[in-house]
């Protein structure tokens, strides 16, 4: 119990809040941190993980990491008592977290695992009062005979389940999505008995829902199956609900995005997103009468960032290009008005709004750009003022980070490529990497906070990342140009952006290549590709070896996944062993860093382990550090530390 005294005293301090002024952000010349320093910073969690205001404005909850662990703390709104604090026992975190009524929250919680330093999601879902007095598991399968005190529920199930509305005005029950290996449904829980009404199921797992302007779900948007499995390419599938009935409405293209999200303006008419013409995702209205999409704003490079929603209202359209850009809906609505008003009050900044009264009259929201992880923010609409709650990551609050700074060029084969520089505090002539990120296909660097980035900078190091074709984000057309381009024109891609950057921005000819996961094999990959151009090479959680990916990770485990390896790396062995760093370990010339988790289910461990030997038995220089517990990224705050370190040394006595 001091314990937990303790920490809401600390907690209390870093809630400490005052009425703002929106300052200017000037970015001023600052020295280089030691490695140790920079690793300190940056391998640290973030104390202040949500902030969420209650329906009747009267308390506010803040979930932080205390000692490892999490701690939902409840405090009073405007004279910041705290009210109640609930630890979670062992292993268990808060997960996503929201208000079902005045006095009770729902969370999502997450779990560590024994063996594991990674925090899991769990199909669970628990509520618990603001006064302590009820803390119940009520859906999923810890939900009886649970071994976390104080959370045991009174429902035994095999699948689990998540919120999907909080039904205000009935104080007895909850809307869930209810999820199992097989199928989705959604129905009214009554959360203190765990009684299920109306549970009705979709066409498969995979749904998500979206409402009507009336509050009934009307549709699902899904992907098909065949055999039990889903198919690859991944085909999307929209359909209606017509007495109760699940009916087929519209079938997208080979590979196509396309998702109803809500109703709008009128009973007939949903906002969608789908793939355009050009193959961009775009933003589509759909007409419920005709099964029709019309065309609302598609941009010309970039995907449609998503709709941010609370409840059932569509606040704000993302469309980053590549810098924050929001949209919105014909007559604004309460709270699409008070999004812009942040946004006019942050601009250039990344605005979400986390949650709202039920009046709508006070808004916590957290801001976010390439030097602010997330800042939160109350908003009181009625008074139109802003007060500052909490930096996330107070401990590099006070840091001068870098900014990105987007930049564009034509390949030599003549296709458009994105990316980000990042200037270090040591200036040009201080030595870059080039940060590549994973996926491939999917995942594309963005206009964010990224604690790699900002390492790197702050021990004097330039970064460059690379969008290079393959990468998300810039439509379906662009993401299949990297098909079968692994170790070929993405390579090329990321090793032209190097040069492009480097020779605008003077930089001096001292480059190290570095990612994660797919970044490591690109990594390993532009080693043995362009063996003169790089210094050092270092890998994380990286695949090198193209033929393992069929019998090792978790991909092959199901047909989708083999399925996709055959389109984007091929099953010709020839091939495979032509991409693979390690089996063309003789052409690497430069130093090489490979770390990875014993634990990894994505990229096994053993793609390090044979890339090692590789390079060991040809008498190359390697590094190579195994960590016991870590699975596909360093979980573990110190384990973090050290690999940030060593990778920093690495570095730059490479440079």
């Amino acid at each position: 119990m001091e314990i937990a005294l303790e920490f809401v005293r600390s907690l209390g301090m870093a809630l400490m809040v005052f009425w703002m002024t929106v300052p200017s952000v000037a970015v001023a010349e600052s020295s280089a941190l030691s490695i140790d320093e920079a690793a300190e910073l940056f391998s640290s969690a973030e104390f202040i993980r949500d902030i969420k205001i209650s329906p009747d404005g009267k308390h506010y909850v803040v979930v932080a990491e205390n000692d490892g662990g999490e701690t939902a703390s409840i405090f009073k709104y405007g004279s910041d008592e705290i009210v109640h604090v609930v630890n979670f026992d062992g292993r268990w975190g808060a997960g996503e977290i929201k208000w079902i009524s005045n006095a009770e929250i729902a969370i999502s919680p997450t779990f560590t695992p024994y063996l594991r330093f990674q925090r899991l999601s769990t199909p669970d879902l628990a509520v618990f009062s603001i006064d302590g007095k009820f803390k119940k598991i009520v859906f999923g399968p810890n939900a009886v005979g649970s071994q976390q005190t104080g959370l045991a529920g009174r429902r035994k199930i095999d699948g689990g389940a998540f919120l999907l509305d909080p039904l205000l005005d009935d104080p007895e029950r909850i809307q869930i999505q209810v999820v199992d290996s097989k199928r989705s449904g959604f129905a009214n829980l009554r959360f203190r008995t765990g009684k299920l009404e109306g549970l009705t199921y979709g066409p498969n797992e995979a749904c998500s829902y979206a409402y009507g302007i009336n509050g009934e779900i009307k549709y699902c948007s899904t992907f098909k199956k065949a055999k039990g499995s889903f198919v690859y390419p991944p085909t999307r599938e929209v359909y209606e609900l017509i007495d109760d009935e699940w009916i087929l409405v519209h079938v997208g293209k080979l590979g196509e995005d396309v998702s109803v999200i809500r109703g709008i303006d009128s009973p007939t008419k949903f906002l969608a997103t789908k793939e355009s013409d050009s193959s961009i995702t775009g933003l589509f209205e759909f007409d419920l009468e005709t099964k029709q999409f019309t065309e609302l704003y598609t941009d010309s490079r970039f995907d449609i960032g998503g709709v941010a929603a609370i409840g059932r209202d569509a606040v704000a359209i993302s469309a980053h290009n590549p810098l924050p850009n929001y949209l919105y809906l014909g007559e604004a609505s309460k709270l699409s008005s008070a999004h812009q008003t942040i946004v006019s009050a942050f601009p250039g900044k990344y605005v979400r709004i986390t949650s709202t009264t039920e009046d709508q009259e006070l808004v916590t929201f957290e801001i976010s750009d390439s030097t602010t992880p997330a800042d939160y923010y109350m908003f009181d609409v009625r008074k139109n003022e802003i007060r500052f709650l909490a930096h996330t990551a107070p401990q590099i609050a006070n840091v001068n980070l870098r900014p990105m700074e987007p930049f564009t060029f034509t390949s030599g084969d003549g296709v458009l490529i994105s990316g980000f520089f990042t200037q270090g505090t040591g200036g040009a002539d201080s030595g870059s990497v080039v940060i590549v990120h994973g996926g491939p296909h999917g995942p594309f660097d963005r206009y964010q906070y990224h604690r790699e980035v900002q390492f790197f900078s702050q021990i004097g190091l330039n970064v460059i990342q690379v969008n290079f074709r393959g990468s998300g984000g810039f439509g379906r057309e662009f993401e299949e140009l990297g098909y079968l381009e692994w170790s070929g024109k993405m390579i090329d891609d990321i090793v032209e952006g190097a040069s492009f950057i480097g020779t605008q921005k003077g930089l001096a000819k001292k480059m190290c290549v570095y990612g994660g996961s797919y970044g490591g094999f690109a990594s390993l990959s532009a080693a043995f590709r362009y063996p003169d151009f790089f210094q050092c090479a270092a890998g994380h959680v990286g695949v090198y070896d193209l033929p393992k990916m069929y019998s090792t990770g978790d991909i092959p485990e199901d047909d989708f996944g083999k399925n996709y390896l055959r389109a984007v790396i091929s099953d010709d062995r020839d091939k495979l062993e032509r991409d693979s760093p390690s089996y063309q370990a003789s052409k690497i010339q430069i130093p090489v860093l490979l770390t990875h988790g014993k634990e990894d289910y994505r990229a096994d461990v053993v793609h390090s382990r044979i890339m090692e030997r590789r390079l060991t038995s040809l008498g190359k220089e390697v590094e190579a550090t195994y960590v016991s517990k870590e699975m596909h990224g360093f979980a573990d705050t110190s384990n973090e530390r050290e690999r940030l370190i060593q990778l920093g040394n690495f570095v730059q006595s490479s440079l």
